[in-house]
């Protein structure tokens, strides 16, 4: 499982975010080492691009998921107590009908000897009660860790989580490589450095509807199937 979601919801986001880092780097190795990679051989050049581009591919799989953890979710949610699985089970929310919100908020009472607040009570202290079903809300996923249609959309969040993340320093990384491109004269990098950049921007500016629409089919799936434990 952990396998799975490290190679769909990191690699892949990480790898579409890398390209123009990994341009620029390649770019800029052939520019300054010119007559260093002239002396070895053709096949060993190739190795050391490759093992240039990998580095660069794992370091950033590090970074984009403390940006997008620390910078994105915790702007659009304000960390798990603003998530839509957390949304969802507010009296106030009107997501769940209220007969499947008290059948829920009744089986993690019953499971996990957590009682959520009352209608009152949460009106008085919204806080607490956003607390608490967070802390229900990992209860849940340590139940249904094993879950292969809560897996699937798991990682269709991370996946999403992590591009948007990784966007902001690929968008940044654009412009670097738009300015090498501008002054190598290389009408196709700078081809390439626009495309990528409007790319890159556009994911941005999408990030929020993006991320909260995977994030409520994630919190809608997570209390459906804890309904059939």
């Amino acid at each position: 499982m952990t396998k799975n979601y490290n190679l769909r919801a990191r690699l892949f986001p990480t790898i579409i975010t890398a390209i123009p880092f990994v341009i620029l780097a390649n770019c800029l190795m052939n520019q300054y080492l010119k007559e260093q990679l002239s002396q070895i051989d053709t096949w060993l050049q190739g190795t050391i691009h490759v093992g240039l581009s990998a580095a660069i591919i794992y370091f950033l799989s590090q970074i984009n998921r403390i940006v997008s953890k620390e910078v994105f979710q915790r702007m659009y949610f304000k960390d798990e107590q603003h998530m839509p699985s957390t949304d969802y089970m507010l009296h106030a929310d009107g997501f769940f009908e209220p007969v499947i919100k008290d059948k829920i908020r009744d089986k993690i009472s019953t499971r996990y000897s957590i009682d959520l607040l009352t209608i009152d009570a949460e009106r008085s202290d919204t806080g607490r009660a956003r607390r608490m079903i967070a802390t229900a809300c990992s209860q849940i996923r340590n139940d249904l860790r094993s879950n292969s249609l809560l897996l699937q959309h798991n990682i269709e969040y991370g996946f999403i989580r992590n591009l948007i993340g990784g966007c902001l320093l690929a968008f940044l990384a654009s412009f670097v490589l738009l300015l090498y491109s501008g002054a190598a004269a290389n009408s196709l990098i700078t081809g390439a450095a626009v495309f990528l950049g409007l790319f890159y921007l556009t994911v941005m500016l999408s990030g929020k509807w993006l991320i909260h629409r995977t994030g409520s089919y994630y919190a809608k799936v997570l209390y459906e199937q804890f309904l059939s434990l």
